[in-house]
């Protein structure tokens, strides 16, 4: 009997994981979106059919173009590429539930052309948002590259962040697989 409960503690422990802090990082699930009279979707022109990445935002003060990608995802069925203007860099994010203040965390994606940056915008009880960039990267344009760098919530009056991929002003990149995970670090 002993044995069985033991058996059935194991068997369950693996199931009780930590919610995703990201969601929908390997850009399969998709929602079809209407574009304007000018065929813009808050600013951005978006590929055909006109679809989205759900949990993701287009930032409207940073627009480009977004189509999602088929044909040789580096893994699943989709990614997504993002071309930048020869103005601007093209910005898309997502609010991360659950980041804690002061937390290390792992953020890793990966890459096919570029560059890109990586950003979070922090937002706090009092003051203005603050965005930490995270890191730069680039691969070849026809080879998937794993990226991976790291990310320290702010204190202070922290209230949440919201993780951000930038196609770099007049470049494009293909992008997969985003992952944010929290780092367990040993007290210091």
């Amino acid at each position: 009997m002993l044995a069985a409960i033991v058996h059935l503690l194991l068997c369950t422990a693996g199931l009780a994981q930590a919610p995703a802090l990201l969601t929908n990082g390997g850009f399969e699930a998709l929602k079809p979106v209407g574009p304007d009279a000018q065929g813009l979707v808050v600013g951005w022109k978006v590929g055909d059919p006109p679809q989205l990445p759900e949990g993701w935002t287009l930032n409207s003060a940073y627009p480009g173009e977004i189509s999602i990608g088929t044909e040789g995802a580096h893994s699943g069925t989709s990614f997504v590429r993002l071309q930048a203007t020869p103005k601007n860099g093209a910005h898309l994010y997502q609010t991360c539930e659950g980041l804690q203040p002061g937390q290390w965390y792992r953020v890793s994606l990966w890459l096919r052309g570029g560059p890109v940056r990586l950003q979070f915008y922090q937002y706090f009880a009092t003051g203005p948002i603050v965005t930490a960039s995270i890191g730069e990267a680039r691969a070849p344009a026809d080879e998937w590259r794993e990226y991976t760098t790291y990310y320290q919530a702010a204190g202070g009056d922290f209230l949440r962040a919201a993780f951000a991929v930038e196609a770099v002003t007049g470049n494009a990149a293909d992008i997969d697989d985003a992952l944010i995970e929290p780092l367990v670090l040993p007290p210091v």
